[in-house]
């Protein structure tokens, strides 16, 4: 038993056992930038859409964010969409945003305006849902 386990521990210790995550989202639409991509969760097909900004600004202590939607297809998109919110070492502060639900009409854009609901927020993601949640 104990060769097994040291064994086991020296495959672990190698890096030979490693296991691909299960993707959370879906992939971000290639006309996102980098930087804004690492602040969203995409998930479902929406080609069309796009977020072509997201500002970031500290006030009164809370964390204040303006994300940019466009919808650059011919048709109106339904979207819902919330906001995580994270501490400084990644953990979620609060039960989190309850799902909102959005008309985007073709060609349109639209600003998501969110607030920290707690001074120690340090960081967030925008939550971007094109199926029903």
């Amino acid at each position: 038993m104990n060769r097994f386990l040291n064994a086991c521990s020296a495959l672990l210790l190698s890096g030979a056992c490693l296991v691909a995550a299960p993707a959370l989202a879906d992939a971000v639409p290639a006309g996102v930038s980098p930087a804004v991509a690492a602040k969203l969760a995409w998930r479902g097909d929406a080609p069309d859409m796009g977020v072509p900004e997201i500002r970031v600004a500290r006030r009164g202590g809370f964390l204040s964010v303006q994300s940019d939607l466009r919808n650059g297809g011919e048709k109106d998109q339904t979207l819902y969409y919330r906001y995580r919110w994270l501490d400084q070492s990644g953990n979620q502060v609060g039960d989190g945003d309850a799902w909102k639900q959005l008309n985007l009409f073709a060609k349109a854009r639209q600003t998501l305006k969110g607030t920290a609901p707690h001074p120690s927020v340090a960081d967030f993601r925008l939550e971007l849902s094109f199926e029903a949640p």
